[in-house]
């Protein structure tokens, strides 16, 4: 049996593990932030205080030299998916990172192979799955092969690499983030304004995930406008990642090199969660398992090291 599939197995029996509050991470992109700590293409924790509010990031472990994660999404409480990204016109590879069972390290990382469609090689800037079928979507970028900007799912496990199948294209000119709120709603945030000029607005959309038709659209408004002197007011945030907790709150990040992490309020606008001191290209939230799946977690990290050794 391939690692690929070792890693299908975990994924399937974690997600059937107990699991608590949701943990937050973040991917970290392709170039680092001037000052901050966390290097390109790794995997990091994010710091959250008694309060909620994000206060920093800590270094889970870099999956990738050089280049940069675009998307990742948990498959599992110690199960990560990965988009590779490493500037315009590249080509996204998909990584598979398990995690040592209850802790904040990497114990495996696995190139599972360029995502293709059986025809083109494509390019992923972010990656979701839905609740109860665990199936893995992913939105492709604006300059991939194939059909750029449109809704995919993808077998991470199919012979010969990662296959993606296409859903549908979006009514939408270039997707950022992505990501399924509990009750099975996907969100997909989007990085070209629907408005344009000085001060432009970006939306927000959700999708129906069986043929990517839009269903509902709103803009993301910032809670409190932000002043950059000489440049102006800005009222909208353009969010190149998203998540969504286990109660449904949606989170962002705005990409390009911003380290802030934004959150959806009650009032339907969006408030500076915190300050996650590095090159944000996405956030996931991890399950915390309950005691009792201790053991499983266990029997499942060797049952990876034995086959990756095999």
């Amino acid at each position: 049996m391939r690692v690929t599939h070792a890693l299908a197995f975990a994924a399937a029996l974690l997600s059937t593990a107990p699991a608590a509050a949701l943990a937050m991470y973040g991917s970290v992109g392709s170039f680092e932030v001037t000052g901050g700590p966390q290097p390109p293409g790794s995997v990091v924790a994010i710091d959250v205080d008694s309060g909620g509010s994000v206060t920093g990031s800590t270094l889970v472990g870099q999956v990738l030299d050089p280049g940069g994660l675009s998307g990742m999404v948990f498959a599992g409480t110690d199960l990560i998916y990965g988009t590779t990204r490493d500037g315009f016109g590249t080509l996204s590879s998909l990584r598979a990172v398990a995690l040592s069972p209850g802790t904040d390290s990497i114990s495996l990382v696995t190139d599972l192979g360029v995502i293709s469609d059986g025809t083109f090689d494509l390019a992923f800037s972010d990656l979701a799955i839905q609740p109860g079928s665990g199936t893995l979507f992913g939105i492709s970028t604006d300059d991939s092969a194939g059909c750029n900007n449109c809704l995919y799912t993808i077998d991470p496990g199919a012979g010969g690499g990662p296959l993606a199948t296409l859903v549908g294209a979006p009514p939408v000119v270039k997707g950022g983030g992505l990501g399924f709120a509990p009750d099975g709603a996907l969100y997909l945030a989007l990085t070209w304004p629907t408005v344009s000029g000085s001060d432009p607005q970006f939306d927000i959309v959700t999708l129906d995930p069986t043929d990517a038709s839009e269903l509902t659209r709103m803009a993301v408004v910032r809670d409190v406008p932000l002043v950059v002197p000489g440049r102006g007011t800005f009222t909208s945030i353009r969010l190149d990642g998203l998540a969504v907790d286990e109660d449904g709150t949606v989170f962002g990040t705005g990409g390009g090199g911003a380290t802030e992490v934004y959150e959806l309020l009650s009032n339907g606008k969006w408030g500076i969660a915190g300050d996650g001191a590095a090159n944000l290209t996405d956030l996931a939230f991890r399950p915390v398992p309950e005691p009792g799946g201790a053991l499983l977690l266990a029997l499942i990290g060797l049952r990876l090291r034995r086959r990756s050794s095999g």
